[in-house]
């Protein structure tokens, strides 16, 4: 199986480098053009992918093509792709294009629209998938493709696409802002940003680690660590106080909202 990257950004490295690293694909089997060509050629030099010089090159190669660009630059990528197999596998990684828009310039291939993010460098993260036109083969291939590189969700719809967006793409960001918060505190505790950094940084991760390796559900799990009149419990409190789960549904909601305003501008 051969993969093509039309756009070699951030993400598309991260996806690139998770495949490798787990040894799902062999870098000679990759093809990508990016228009950054200094970048794309040390991610090369490092990786040992091939680099095509134009979109129809990747197209031509791969077996399945990655749409990878930014959603502005999208549309004058696929005017430089042509006449493609029906039997190329299609997957779109622009942010906010709807499958109907992809379709317009593959009309008989089979296309899968995905939120991926950047921990896929290190075979992690969730991807929402959500297919259109593939046959029961082309989606057991496109699942099995990110099972590797972490774990994939099917979408019924493309509005749990935005859903993903919001709370998995985008929520990392939120994750490290929360982190971030930690950091402060700890430094404003005396702790050096090293050690406050490294506090932070385990504390989601052990928290992360039980909420997946335990069969609890998560209010299980957060009861099971807050006692009577303990320090959890006045945290909770405070929380609950300020009305954080609020601000938090706001801020999912508010990304989710942005998501479906960039499908229209497609």
């Amino acid at each position: 199986m051969k993969l093509g990257f039309i756009g070699c950004g951030n993400l598309a490295q991260a996806i690139i480098s998770g495949l490798i690293l787990k040894k799902t694909i062999k870098p000679q089997n990759i093809f990508a053009r990016s228009r950054n060509l200094n970048n794309i050629k040390k991610f090369s030099q490092k990786n040992k992918i091939k680099i095509c010089k134009t979109n129809q090159e990747v197209a031509l190669n791969a077996d399945i093509i990655f749409l990878a660009t930014k959603p502005q630059d999208l549309a004058a990528a696929l005017k430089e792709v042509k006449q493609l197999s029906a039997k190329k596998i299609i997957i779109s990684l622009a942010a906010g294009v709807k499958v109907e828009s992809i379709k317009k310039n593959f009309k008989s291939n089979p296309v899968a629209r995905v939120m991926a993010t950047l921990s896929a460098k290190i075979q992690s993260g969730v991807y929402g998938i959500y297919f259109f036109n593939c046959s029961q083969r082309d989606k057991k291939i496109i699942i099995k493709l990110f099972s590797s590189i972490g774990t994939p969700i099917v979408c019924k719809n493309q509005g749990q696409i935005d859903a993903i967006t919001a709370g998995s793409a985008s929520g990392v960001g939120f994750v490290f802002e929360l982190m971030r918060l930690f950091q402060s505190w700890f430094i404003k505790n005396g702790f050096t940003l090293h050690h406050a950094r490294l506090m932070a940084v385990e504390t989601f991760l052990g928290a992360a680690k039980m909420a997946k390796h335990e069969k609890r559900q998560l209010e299980g799990l957060r009861n099971a660590v807050t006692s009577k009149k303990g320090t959890t419990l006045a945290g909770l409190k405070s929380m609950k106080n300020s009305k954080i789960d609020k601000k938090i549904t706001k801020a999912l909601t508010d990304s989710k909202s942005r998501a479906k305003e960039l499908s229209k501008n497609f």
